[in-house]
């Protein structure tokens, strides 16, 4: 579904799913977005196989949209539940993501081309099953992002259940509920150069080893 540069557009109550012929189906999303504002994504089933195959982009100069209480299983290896890219003024709650191919994230923030500004992201449940993988990724200079009260739970190894890095200012992390099971993962980790960043209240699980609940490099 291609709402790009539509405004007022409301997807509600849709299945949405790709051929079952992963080769067919790279680089395909499941709603995609750009130039576009004031548009809802919500109580739709969505469903992607190919690699980067995301459920939900919105990409540069989309503002005011709304994306919550769907359920979006991605199986291609870097095939994100819920990417933004360049959006200000976005919510993203209720959600139910899993993910099962590696490199991929539940929900990532990111700012490529134009700035990702004054997102929130809250109360998504976000399942990850492969290596690699990250439940919230917000990277490449994004700002004023909150995220809180989502319920994560990694499986993988080298994984993190929230992964911040490269020039963010003004990120809050509370309330978070993160599950790690595979080794060499932190629960939280902060990487490059992050300004003005609030961790409280997190409840923070590991089981295996070389796990750091909290990791902040040199840089932070």
């Amino acid at each position: 579904v291609n709402i790009s540069s539509y405004n007022y557009t409301t997807i509600k109550s849709c299945d949405i799913v790709q051929a079952d012929i992963a080769s067919d189906t790279a680089d395909s999303y499941g709603v995609y977005a750009t130039s576009s504002k004031n548009n809802s994504v919500f109580n739709n089933s969505i469903r992607t196989v190919g690699a980067s195959g995301n459920g939900i982009y919105l990409f540069t100069e989309v503002y005011n949209n709304s994306v919550y209480n769907n359920s979006i299983t991605t199986i291609g290896g870097n095939a994100n539940g819920v990417n933004l890219n360049g959006v200000t003024d976005t919510v993203v709650y209720e959600n139910k993501i899993n993910t099962s191919g590696s490199t991929a994230s539940g929900i990532v923030s990111s700012s490529s081309i134009s700035p990702n500004n004054y997102v929130s992201i809250h109360h998504n449940i976000i399942s990850l099953s492969n290596s690699n993988t990250n439940g919230i990724r917000v990277l490449s200079a994004a700002k004023y992002n909150n995220i809180h009260s989502n319920t994560i739970v990694t499986n993988g190894g080298t994984s993190n259940g929230i992964d911040i890095s490269n020039q963010e200012r003004n990120i809050s992390i509370y309330s978070n509920s993160i599950t790690i099971g595979g080794s060499n993962s932190n629960g939280i980790r902060l990487t490059s150069n992050i300004l003005n960043f609030t961790i409280n209240s997190n409840n923070i699980t590991t089981n295996k080893t070389k796990i750091y609940g909290i990791y902040l490099n040199d840089r932070v």
